[in-house]
């Protein structure tokens, strides 16, 4: 019984550590790639919309673009360069 609680125990830890990560990333994909993202948006859509309201549209969808585009560039200057 004793070493139930003690894994019991490990496993709470592991979940709060693995949601102070999500956070974090989560924090980093909205406010750092946000605008990168958005600007990449407002591109392919030929400038149809505002960027004031492509950026306010949808946080995670700027993120996630920004992030991407972000991690290509990344990888074609490390490997054509």
């Amino acid at each position: 019984m004793v070493k139930l609680t003690f894994i019991m125990k490990q496993a709470i830890n592991l979940q709060l550590k693995l949601k102070m990560g999500e956070v974090i990333i989560e924090f980093i994909v909205l406010t750092v790639f946000a605008i990168p993202g958005a600007f990449f948006r407002w591109l392919f859509i030929f400038r149809k919309k505002k960027f004031k309201d492509i950026l306010q549209d949808d946080g995670y969808i700027n993120g996630m673009i920004g992030l991407m585009v972000t991690g290509l560039i990344y990888f074609i200057i490390k490997h054509v360069f």
